[in-house]
């Protein structure tokens, strides 16, 4: 197995919103991010359920040109103000985010919250002509600055594609992006496809009990054959690793 070794490092300042939940005057928090390396995008999620997209570059000089783009709400109706804001909001109500990744195979941000909503932000797959007219028209973003080809943007419609009434503790999608397990609240293990239908239900619990998880964390093997679950259960002092294939 090869060590990873770093390549470079660059650091920029989001510019935040103030959160309402917050002390006065107090601004949102990163609680995830993933990264698209085709279109070098980093994307981030808040504490206020804001999604943010940062376009990783360099000017012609080799300086930082990194810029924000985008910025979404998962809160409101069709992301934000226009013609799509009438839109049924992805996200109810504030939850805490539990997992964010970029799924290459979707084009588009996965992510879960602790309250049970799974939601993809991407272009719509049947409509691929509306997604690149809207695309050729919004070609400035969040701040003045362009939307990269290929990039999620503000066009693209935050969706619940799925919900699990007990709650979302984690979330890992395979390394191939076609297989995503999510650890639910009440203690199952839940195996979907990449058109997040149900393929397969296991007990997290040694005991084949259903047993309530007070946190987990998930992760699979880089072939994808394997996957490990790390989870503390209710009434448990230490958590319990499984792997499971």
């Amino acid at each position: 197995m090869r060590n990873l070794v770093p390549l470079g490092s660059r650091r920029w300042r989001l510019p935040m919103a103030q959160d309402p939940d917050a002390a006065p005057g107090g601004l949102e928090t990163v609680v995830g991010s993933c990264y698209d390396a085709q279109t070098r995008v980093v994307y981030v999620v808040t504490s206020a359920c804001n999604l943010y997209g940062i376009h990783i570059g360099k000017d012609s000089g080799g300086g930082d040109a990194s810029r924000p783009f985008l910025r979404m709400s998962l809160l409101v109706g069709g992301g934000g103000d226009g013609a799509l804001a009438d839109e049924e909001p992805a996200l109810p109500a504030r939850s805490v985010v539990v997992g964010v990744e970029y799924i290459a195979e979707l084009r588009g941000v996965c992510i879960a919250a602790a309250s049970g909503e799974l939601i993809l932000v991407a272009p719509d797959p049947d409509d691929d002509h509306a997604t690149t007219t809207a695309r050729g028209a919004a070609t400035v973003g969040e701040a003045g600055a362009k939307i990269p080809a290929g990039a999620v943007g503000p066009e693209c419609i935050p969706e619940c594609v799925g919900a699990v009434p007990s709650g979302i503790r984690a979330m890992r999608w395979n390394p191939d992006g076609e297989i995503l397990l999510v650890a639910t609240g009440d203690g199952q293990l839940v195996c979907m496809n990449k058109d997040f239908f149900v393929l397969a239900e296991a007990p997290l619990g040694a005991s084949g009990e259903r047993v309530g998880t007070a946190a987990a964390s998930l992760s699979w093997r880089g072939d994808g054959a394997y996957a490990a679950s790390l989870t503390l259960e209710v009434g448990d002092a230490e958590p319990r690793l499984r792997v499971w294939s």
